[in-house]
């Protein structure tokens, strides 16, 4: 059985490998196994040898049922109000509409005065690029450039430019991302990046600036691969190399360091009822190194700026 892994391991990979100083066929081993009288599973070895020729083009791509097409996930979007001001934003992705939904928070948030917003697309995904369009003229003026789309010769297929510019006032925003961050997730930090009033907090991005259809194969299979790529503004790629955050925060920074929130009560004296709330700010970022920096910078911005 170990043989017959090893072989078939060898097989897809012999299967992709072109223009080198070894370029056997698939044909050809098999014709060698046969003649040696090897035994091999020749469905799995067709199966191997068209998964090391997708990995070998996009590692994403993959062959799905017509089924799995169908299904869809629904993005979850949370709001979280917290003490000083600070309101934070959590998503799971970016799918139709899910843009305008965040620009209604966000537009919300800065007119009421709030000193700080945090916008959470770790591990984040999804595909719609007018919510990133959308989203995008939060900052940046009307028919800006933000990014095209090219098709694997690197023509220009699509431009995108801000539409409709939507004003959130100067309250700053913090964008907290790491190798999770993909898709229209990824695409939207890299256009936020040096913008205004934003920083990028975290770790690099995952570094998949392609985008991918699906294609109909037979018996309801369908190719899911990679045909188009995304390129920010003077020509910057992101492919494989990911969206490098303003402050890098690792997961662990100061984990093994930090102590629990204190809740031990002075004898003689009550707890007023700011440090209640501010206590409740601490528990909610403290397991966090992320997000607790993201909330320190706001904290030191807004006693910079005076806001109340």
């Amino acid at each position: 059985m170990i043989l017959q892994r090893t072989i078939i391991v060898c097989l897809s990979v012999f299967a992709v490998v072109t223009g080198s100083a070894v370029a056997v066929t698939q044909q050809e081993i098999l014709k060698v196994l046969g003649d040696h009288g090897i035994p091999y599973d020749r469905e799995m070895v067709e199966a191997s040898a068209v998964k090391g020729v997708l990995n070998a083009v996009d590692e994403g791509a993959k062959i799905i049922s017509s089924i799995e097409s169908a299904a869809t996930n629904k993005t979850l979007i949370k709001k979280e109000e917290w003490a000083e001001g600070i309101c934070y934003l959590k998503l799971e992705g970016l799918r139709s509409g899910d843009g305008n939904l965040c620009i209604k928070y966000l537009k919300a948030w800065s007119a009421e005065g709030r000193a700080g917003l945090i916008m959470d697309i770790r591990g984040a995904g999804g595909a719609d690029l007018e919510s990133v369009d959308d989203m995008l003229g939060m900052f940046t003026a009307t028919n800006t450039l933000l990014y095209t789309v090219r098709d694997g010769h690197g023509g220009i297929i699509e431009t995108h430019r801000t539409g409709k510019e939507i004003s959130i006032g100067k309250t700053p925003l913090m964008v907290l991302v790491d190798k999770g961050t993909r898709g229209a997730s990824e695409l939207l930090a890299g256009s936020l990046r040096g913008r205004h009033g934003v920083m990028l907090l975290g770790s690099r991005t995952r570094g998949d600036a392609r985008l991918r259809e699906k294609i109909p194969l037979k018996e309801n299979e369908i190719l899911y691969i990679a045909t188009k790529w995304l390129v920010l503004v003077d020509d910057v790629e992101y492919d494989q190399v990911g969206i490098k955050p303003d402050i890098e925060v690792s997961e662990m920074a100061g984990k093994e360091h930090r102590q629990p929130v204190s809740v031990r009560k002075r004898i003689g004296k009550k707890i007023s009822d700011k440090a209640k709330i501010d206590r409740k700010l601490m528990e909610r970022v403290a397991d966090d190194p992320v997000l607790a920096r993201a909330t320190d910078i706001l904290l030191g911005l807004k006693a910079l700026r005076g806001v109340k």
